[in-house]
């Protein structure tokens, strides 16, 4: 089971690329930065514009 959510997960990440500025921020890595992508936060300003209890859903 873990093996197919991760599958899933990559092919979720592979349809969405986060901006630059997302991964430019301090403490982001690159696979924080897609997971987030897939989840269509994709710049800092969407990132901004979530709340706390949405980003822990994540």
């Amino acid at each position: 089971m873990l093996l197919t959510r991760e599958i899933a997960t990559e092919e979720k990440i592979g349809d969405v690329e986060p901006a630059a500025d997302l991964l430019a921020m301090e403490g982001m890595d690159k696979t924080l930065a897609y997971q987030l992508a897939s989840s269509g936060i994709v710049t800092q300003e969407d990132l901004a514009e979530q709340a706390v209890d949405e980003l822990l859903e994540i």
